[in-house]
């Protein structure tokens, strides 16, 4: 089972250009998986000129609840992307 907390600390990661190999997240092949889909869509939404609000701080707990609501661009939507990508959603 994808863990929210883990795929939201990966997308954050990729946003700020932490290398792969040098996440905080344990990467086995499933996160490993879902790195690489959240980095192409990072990609091809920078692509499209979108920009992204980055947090000044990675905070050691994230919140496990993500509202349900549809988000204009930034994390809750590459999670639930992530989360759709892997057959979570």
């Amino acid at each position: 089972m994808i863990d929210s907390e883990k795929v939201e600390r990966i997308y954050v990661e990729i946003l700020l250009g932490i290398p792969k190999d040098h996440s905080q997240v344990e990467l086995d092949a499933q996160y490993d998986a879902v790195w690489d889909r959240i980095a192409v869509e990072v990609a091809q939404m920078r692509a499209e000129g979108k920009q992204f609000e980055i947090p000044s701080e990675i905070p050691s707990e994230i919140p496990s609840e993500i509202p349900d609501v549809e988000p204009v661009d930034g994390p809750a939507k590459a999670i639930r992307a992530a989360r759709k990508a892997v057959g979570l959603d």
